[in-house]
């Protein structure tokens, strides 16, 4: 029997929607730049400095700093040490009143009526993911015991041991494993190293069409955004 495991962010809810609460709160609005571009520099700058955080280069505070001050001088904007703290705060606010993707709402509803086991697996510091997961009111769907966050461990996306440690957990054969996730490098490339199948929830602001996705791996399924989880799942729960 299948097992789904989830992504968190830009998976089971939009990080752009609380990203761009704290933007314009903080920063304001850039004359000739929309919101879709904002949000993906602050993703690229977001992922480049999370690899520094996780190969230990620096640390949390100072990530969630030079992410911010990175983004903004693309824009010609320099962003001070204090208003980088400024905007994470918010950020992290805004969070708080995040809401769980209807289209994955409708699929975990599903997914735990026909008791099928599932999990998140996600990149970032153990106590801010766990909030997220409470914020959504994932309790309701996904088994605490089944989540598991690259701070726990000190392992991240894409690296395959995080995910043998996730089956280590759970104890299903290597190919009833399914990761729904965002990121072409952590996600679907880890999925892919760990023997995995791989949903991709491919968003348009993100990586469009023709954008480069920096990996070969081919996804079992391409999704714009969650429109058709619900019915990919059920083809495979079958």
């Amino acid at each position: 029997m299948a097992v789904f495991v989830f992504d968190i962010d830009d998976t089971l809810y939009r990080r752009g929607d609380a990203y761009l609460c704290a933007y314009h709160k903080v920063i304001g609005a850039i004359p000739g730049v929309d919101d879709d571009t904002v949000i993906r520099v602050s993703r690229h700058w977001s992922d480049l400095e999370f690899d520094r955080y996780g190969r230990g280069e620096i640390s949390m505070e100072e990530m969630n700093i030079l992410r911010v001050q990175h983004t903004y001088h693309e824009f010609g904007i320099e962003v001070s040490e204090e208003r980088a703290k400024r905007f994470q705060d918010a950020y992290k606010q805004a969070q708080s009143d995040m809401q769980l993707l209807p289209e994955m709402r409708e699929t975990l509803l599903y997914l735990k009526k026909k008791k099928i086991v599932t999990g998140v697996l996600s990149n970032g510091e153990s106590a801010h993911q766990r909030f997220k997961y409470h914020s959504l009111h994932l309790e309701e769907l996904i088994p605490e015991e089944n989540v598991l966050v690259s701070g726990d461990i000190g392992i991240t996306k894409p690296d395959p041991k995080i995910f043998r440690v996730f089956e280590e957990r759970t104890g299903a054969p290597r190919d009833e494993y399914w990761f729904v996730g965002d990121s072409p490098e952590n996600d679907m490339d880890g999925a892919a190293a760990a023997g995995w199948h791989f949903i991709w929830i491919r968003w348009e602001d993100q990586y469009p069409e023709n954008h480069n996705r920096r990996t070969r791996i081919k996804a079992d399924h391409i999704l714009r955004g969650t429109d058709g989880i619900l019915e990919i799942v059920r083809e495979i729960v079958g």
